[in-house]
């Protein structure tokens, strides 16, 4: 009996490139951190929490504050809106702002000032943040989780 062993190194050679995928999966994240920029900036455009809803509208008093009395939540200066990055790394994605008061903008406060008007594609309150499961944002991360795992097995991008 002979036994005869043909396509171990072709796929030894195609496990060797996944396993260096893993180990640097910044190109596919590279793309997703820009597009996960267009789900923030559209937060702000539309003045809706990336999972679709509505952002509260702004109170009269503070219309009445702001420099050129905009309605309009959350851009008065641009400076939060501006502050916002997303960054791929070998081994993912970081995302958000240094801005000290967009904390409370994004979770909301427990007496209701400021209401939650969130922008970034998370749900949770303090360190426990998940992703975003419904609306664009949850669209977005769907649409992440399919391209890191085609990246892996092929190392196609986009």
């Amino acid at each position: 009996m002979t036994i005869t062993q043909t396509g171990a190194d072709e796929a030894a050679a195609r496990l060797e490139a996944i396993a260096a995928r893993l180990r640097d999966i910044s190109p596919v994240m590279q793309v997703i951190a820009a597009d996960t920029m267009t789900v923030i900036d559209d937060s702000f455009a539309g003045s809706r929490s990336p999972d679709g809803s509505a952002w509260a509208p702004l109170a009269p008093s503070t219309v009445a504050r702001r420099r050129l009395g905009s309605s309009t939540p959350l851009v008065d200066t641009g400076r939060l809106r501006s502050s916002m990055f997303a960054r791929a790394n070998p081994r993912g994605l970081q995302f958000g702002t240094n801005v000290t008061y967009a904390a409370p903008h994004q979770i909301g406060a427990s007496n209701g000032r400021p209401p939650r008007r969130a922008f970034l594609p998370v749900s949770g309150i303090g360190g426990a943040f998940t992703l975003s499961t419904t609306g664009p944002g949850g669209t977005h991360w769907t649409r992440a989780r399919e391209s890191i795992r085609k990246y892996i097995a092929t190392g196609e991008v986009g």
